[in-house]
């Protein structure tokens, strides 16, 4: 009986765009029908985008396009195909989750869209009433009056999909009514440059000159005794007759959970993130960036903890 080689091979599939996540079998037909090896090679020309295994398995992995190469075993006969992976929005995280603003003052709150290789990356931000505050489509927040709002940020892609935060518009303060140690870093309203091993809630208060009133409270809320530690996503709150006029929320960066120490706890917790299996948010978001290059953590940001863990290398705060 004569060897037949396969002489064309077909590919049937009429939907080249997979969502990110998804499995699709490839289908093919060799010809001839009665070709003596009918085994194909299969490739992809970016397995970061997606992969192929030797059944014709295509594993969507991140947005993209890749060229999925079909070859016969036993020649040069092949056929080509290019698929382009779209990743949908799933969440948007802003920066902040409550800011208390200065009336007449502005603030920047920032927004990002999970995952981050969705295609539509478009946030749309609105406030809740107007009258009290207004917001740019570049996230920057125009305090109005004195009063309460919320600014409301979801997806172009998909609306259902929104985040949060609460503006608190208070009274101007002067300069003269508070003032930092120059030891600790004051960006708007985050403080951060505390040395990890000075954070209880007595140290940072010693660094705050100030007649009016001064409490602590940790990521829940709760208020801090004065030996309690301080990690990320406490709050300095200042209050003038019990009212808050100013909140400013603390960064540690390599503390990742807000128990205020840098230890293996904090690598679970990036690593579940990079993973996508539990998504960090506001302030922890930047305590986990370690490089500080304003992006979402990665594992690079896991090696400089492990560093500071093994005494290698300290975290700069």
């Amino acid at each position: 009986m004569p060897h037949i080689q396969i002489e064309q091979i077909q590919i049937n599939m009429e939907n080249k765009t997979l969502q990110k996540g998804e499995t699709k079998k490839l289908d093919i037909t060799i010809l001839p029908q009665e070709a003596s090896n009918n085994k194909v090679i299969y490739t992809s020309s970016n397995p970061q985008v997606a992969t192929i295994d030797d059944k014709g398995n295509i594993q969507a992995i991140s947005s993209g396009k890749t060229t999925i190469t079909v070859k016969a075993e036993e020649n040069e006969t092949k056929r080509q195909i290019e698929i382009t992976v779209y990743s949908k929005v799933t969440d948007i995280v802003l920066d902040q989750q409550e800011i208390y603003i200065e009336e007449g003052y502005t603030f920047q709150i920032n927004g990002m869209v999970k995952p981050e290789d969705a295609n539509e990356q478009t946030i749309i931000y609105s406030s809740s009433n107007e009258n009290i505050a207004t917001i740019a489509q570049n996230g920057l927040i125009q305090a109005i009056n004195v009063g309460d709002t919320k600014i409301i940020a979801y997806s172009k892609e998909n609306s259902n999909i929104q985040a949060e935060c609460k503006v608190n518009v208070v009274r101007k303060m002067e300069e003269t009514e508070i003032s930092f140690d120059s030891s600790l870093t004051v960006n708007s309203l985050e403080v951060s440059g505390i040395d990890y091993n000075e954070n209880k809630v007595s140290d940072i208060k010693n660094k705050i000159t100030t007649n009016l009133e001064i409490d602590i409270v940790n990521y829940k809320n709760e208020v801090l005794k004065e030996s309690d530690i301080v990690g990320t996503g406490s709050k300095i709150r200042v209050k003038e007759n019990g009212k808050i006029l100013r909140q400013y929320n603390i960064i540690i960066y390599g503390d990742a959970n807000g128990d205020g120490k840098i230890d293996s706890m904090d690598l679970l917790v990036i690593r579940r993130h990079i993973l996508e299996l539990e998504m960090l948010k506001g302030v922890f978001i930047k305590a986990s960036n370690i490089s500080k290059n304003g992006k979402m953590p990665t594992s690079w940001d896991l090696l400089l903890i492990q560093r500071h863990i093994l005494k290698l290398q300290t975290i700069e705060q």
